[in-house]
């Protein structure tokens, strides 16, 4: 079943005016995603990303939210920012629009060999399309572990991009870029911190596909990466 369709709808678009150090501080156009992980009672929407850009000096950001057509060019300034684990937790307020959709958390085990998907916004036209593309996953040790992909490398696509499992679930987010990327495996369920539960409102979380009620613990026992 092809999920890209469906996985859209819980990815906004982040778009920073970066001055490269590397290149006399010209200002280069940085888009990544950020993953929408919960839509509260009053419609504001929680979105997770990557920290790394948030934290740079003189460096202006503007979210653009998915629409059924691509994203909306009206940019969503957020109403809360801060830092835990190191994401970048965001609030958007928003008007429902009837397209936005949380991510669901896959707490299930993610094995060796196992075919997953990342979200990565392509390098020369980040705007649209944006890029769906399978990977493996090629060994680590619980919570991380690696996957590689079978597209040109992608300068950026460390810094945040989610990864689904073939069910369109999510199970991690990458953080660094090596000879494949580094992801951190969420089974360890970092969004159910206390430090930022209250903030998050209603998560979804479902064990191999099927899902959890919210009276049953999220934690599972022993490896989250198994071979």
């Amino acid at each position: 079943m092809d999920q890209r369709g469906f996985v859209r709808k819980s990815i906004v678009r982040i778009s920073f005016k970066w001055p490269n150090p590397d290149n006399k501080g010209k200002i280069l156009t940085v888009v990544l995603p950020g993953t929408i992980v919960s839509i509260k009672d009053d419609g504001s929407c929680v979105v997770l990303a990557d920290r790394t850009f948030f934290r740079q000096e003189n460096c202006p950001f503007v979210v653009n939210l998915p629409t059924s057509g691509g994203y909306d060019a009206v940019p969503v300034a957020p109403s809360m920012q801060f830092f835990v684990l190191g994401f970048c937790v965001l609030v958007l307020q928003v008007q429902p629009n009837g397209y936005l959709q949380p991510v669901t958390f896959e707490t299930g085990p993610v094995r060796r060999e196992e075919e997953v998907y990342g979200f990565l916004f392509p390098q020369e036209d980040f705007f649209t399309p944006t890029m769906y593309c399978p990977g493996n996953v090629i060994g680590g040790e619980s919570p991380l572990g690696n996957w590689v992909h079978d597209i040109p490398f992608h300068s950026f696509g460390r810094f945040g991009s989610p990864i689904f499992n073939q069910s369109g679930h999510l199970v991690g987010i990458s953080y660094q870029n090596m000879d494949a990327l580094s992801v951190k495996f969420l089974q360890l369920a970092v969004l159910s911190e206390a430090e930022i539960s209250s903030v998050l409102g209603s998560v979804s979380y479902v064990l191999n596909g099927n899902p959890i009620p919210p009276e049953v613990p999220i934690l599972p026992e022993g490896p989250v990466l198994s071979v």
